[in-house]
């Protein structure tokens, strides 16, 4: 906290701490984030990285006294990932902060940590939501788009799994969600590292769950809402669904509800309806995607020289007040994009 003879504010070191620590506790159940990409930071203007081909084939017979036969090694496929630049800034204005002196404290310092505290946390926000729009968007379509402008400055693009339900779910009388998530298992678990079993999820908005849960098909997950005509004992909700799935064997469903307004003040939810994400479990416990801050050389400025590898390319938040006329400026950004070590580790949905 600093004192001037004006104003009492934060200072940036302590802003920049809070907004890192803000970071880590306000995206801990978000799960688009913790379960398909996990926030990561590293020291370079750009990301590459390498995934090996399938391992294919079976090991040579020989003869004894022969020579051994020599194979071709698994290659690799190099890749790239070129960040997006983000950032915005919220401005107290003159009129704020003479008008933000309390009565009877004439001759008193004005208190703007409150101000500073509001912006922070809408800046926060903001990043947050363009991170999980970023990832979602990328885990359904293989791609996404930075436009700035209204014009594309930047696009990204992956080859990922697919697949489409052949019955649309929404045909609630003869779809079959349980046999795709069946198929989907089979096909694209089998000769895979990563498992689409009970330890994998499905993520999906609340819409696209009460869908699934009104299944009616008899052959399919309609045998579970009805009995010779009557309610069944297992009754159809996400409990039950759930644990019905587990016991055989199958992803469990995570309903994730979270959504941003746009500028119009509409909310647009991070799962569209009729998509999922299916998250498979790989033996190391990695996950398919990371989010990866890379270089902001921002940090390197309001540190004051005091940085690392981490922090140079953390989240980046500064505090200052400028004058004719007097304002006070809140800037928070972000460098980073995609990386997508695992592409064989979740499966993009259409259900509808």
């Amino acid at each position: 906290m600093s004192v001037s003879p004006h104003f009492v504010y934060a200072e940036n070191a302590v802003l920049t701490t809070a907004a890192r620590e803000k970071l880590a506790v306000t995206t801990l159940d978000n799960p688009i984030i913790q379960m398909v990409a996990p926030i990561d930071r590293v020291d370079a203007a750009s990301v590459n990285w390498e995934v090996k081909d399938d391992i294919r084939g079976l090991m040579e017979a020989r003869m004894l006294n022969s020579e051994f036969p020599t194979i071709q090694r698994t290659g690799l496929k190099r890749f790239q990932m070129s960040p997006s630049y983000y950032g915005e800034s919220i401005v107290i204005t003159e009129d704020r902060l003479t008008l933000g002196r309390q009565a009877g404290t004439f001759g008193n310092a004005i208190d703007i940590t409150a101000i500073q505290a509001d912006d922070q946390d809408q800046l926060l926000n903001r990043a947050i939501d363009r991170i999980t729009n970023v990832i979602s968007e990328f885990a359904r379509t293989g791609k996404y788009y930075v436009f700035l402008d209204g014009r594309s400055i930047l696009a990204q693009q992956f080859t990922i799994q697919t697949f489409a339900s052949t019955i649309p779910v929404s045909t609630v009388a003869t779809a079959t969600p349980l046999a795709d998530i069946r198929k989907m298992q089979t096909d694209f678990g089998t000769g895979n590292s990563a498992s689409f079993g009970a330890n994998a999820r499905i993520l999906l908005n609340r819409s696209t769950m009460n869908t699934i849960l009104s299944n009616t098909n008899a052959g399919d997950l309609g045998r579970f809402m009805t009995l010779n005509g009557t309610p069944s004992a297992f009754p159809m909700t996400d409990v039950g669904l759930n644990k019905y799935l587990s016991s055989q064997g199958l992803p469990e469903f995570v309903v994730y509800q979270g959504a941003y307004l746009d500028e119009n003040g509409v909310a647009q939810v991070h799962i569209p309806d009729g998509k999922a994400i299916v998250i498979g479990v790989r033996p190391d416990g990695a996950t398919p995607m990371r989010y990866t801050f890379t270089r902001n050389t921002n940090n390197m400025v309001t540190s004051g020289g005091q940085f690392n590898s981490e922090s140079i390319s953390d989240l980046y938040y500064s505090f200052e007040f400028k004058a004719n006329p007097v304002r006070g400026i809140s800037t928070m950004g972000f460098n980073g994009g995609i990386v997508v070590p695992h592409p064989r580790a979740f499966i993009s949905w259409s259900l509808y």
